[in-house]
């Protein structure tokens, strides 16, 4: 089977867990966000090269199962992506501190994809001419939040350096 193929059923599974599975144990505003873990683990290995297009295709599978305008999740994962590979390129020189800028990134990543689906979806309300929707960004909810995406990158740590040595790394 073509690699990329698998790789975006991959994201494709993990989008249809995430939304179904993590939302029957988790509150709306704790869910972890599998395939942000898993792009911006995958853009500080791999780089933005070869991630783009895996976080093009986790966010509309993102937009079309949470019924997200169509791009708010891709411009989204899009940015992190970029910046998770920026970041990494510029301040990881050594393969001991991986682990922990990685934890680092995850934190800021879902920090800042919150922060950037509610100014996307304030633009959208403002150009529907639609109610404000009115969140507050930095709450408990994220903290727990974040929590338990970093609770989840340690569980699918070493499987998802399995997928990646047998899958992306041998394009």
């Amino acid at each position: 089977m073509n690699k990329k193929l698998l790789t975006i059923i991959f994201l494709f599974l993990l989008v249809v867990f995430q939304s179904s599975v993590f939302s029957n144990f988790f509150s709306i505003g704790r869910i972890p966000n599998l395939a942000l873990i898993v792009i911006i683990f995958w853009s500080t290995r791999m780089g933005f090269k070869k991630t783009w297009k895996y976080a093009f295709g986790a966010g509309i599978f993102s937009d079309i199962f949470y019924f997200y305008p169509l791009g708010v999740n891709v411009f989204s994962f899009l940015l992190i992506s970029f910046i998770s590979n920026f970041l990494a390129k510029r301040f990881l020189t050594v393969n001991l501190l991986r682990k922990f800028f990685i934890l680092i990134l995850i934190v800021g990543g879902v920090f800042l994809y919150d922060l950037l689906n509610l100014f996307s979806m304030e633009i959208f309300a403002f150009w529907n001419k639609m109610e404000k929707i009115s969140f507050n960004i930095i709450s408990i909810s994220e903290l727990w939040k974040i929590f338990w995406s970093l609770l989840v990158f340690f569980i699918f740590y070493f499987p998802l350096k399995k997928f990646e040595k047998t899958v992306l790394f041998n394009e």
